[in-house]
């Protein structure tokens, strides 16, 4: 974990809160984007076959990802409700500690256990899944949409694990979490023994 300012540099301090809500929801949603087109490339006869390692099935990533876009609107909605309830948009540290971008997207970063109510029960049709993604990302949007004048730079939450992360923060992670997801996924299409490897 290191300190470093909210914005994230040189040109981020420049940036007008219509910029920063942009690029944050731009990069959301081509990561969006680039795990459906991953999965709808995937047989669905083979979803629940779990490695030998202990990774999570095809079907269980894609369940938990659908689980944390519930929590995460959910937790946007209720954030936002609390600064425009307040007028208070500043809720950082004087020295605020968190991961850089760039640092969460790397695997180095290690495993994150999933809290109870994000761990997959093996629930739900592949296919009809998949067609949820984007307009569960679409719904955040049009959601935030009326904050994208709102400078949300400093409008942090202490995160458990990746320190204090503002809402653009909050948005461009819930990118980064998909490309983590696909990323574990393609590993268990590569694992020894996958039935759709032959």
């Amino acid at each position: 974990m290191t300190r470093r300012p909210l914005h994230h540099d040189a040109k981020d301090a420049e940036m007008t809160p219509e910029e920063m809500f942009d690029e944050a929801f731009d990069s959301a949603f081509k990561d969006r984007r680039n795990l459906i087109s991953f999965l709808e490339g995937i047989d669905p006869s083979h979803v629940h076959w779990r490695p030998p390692d202990g990774e999570w099935s095809l079907h269980e990533n894609l369940e938990h990802i659908l689980l944390t876009d519930n929590y995460y609107a959910r937790f946007i909605e209720k954030r936002l409700a609390e600064a425009a309830e307040s007028g208070s948009w500043d809720t950082a540290p004087e020295n605020p500690e968190t991961m850089s971008r760039e640092a969460l997207r790397r695997r180095e970063q290690g495993r994150v256990p999933a809290p109870d109510f994000l761990i997959p029960k093996g629930e739900g049709d592949f296919r009809e899944m998949i067609a949820k993604l984007l307009p569960n990302r679409e719904a955040v949007h049009q959601m935030m949409l009326p904050y994208r004048g709102t400078d949300m730079s400093r409008y942090t939450h202490e995160h458990f694990r990746y320190g204090d992360l503002n809402i653009y923060d909050r948005i461009v992670y819930s990118g980064t979490h998909d490309f983590l997801h696909q990323d574990q996924m393609t590993r268990v299409l590569q694992a020894p023994g996958y039935p759709g490897s032959g």
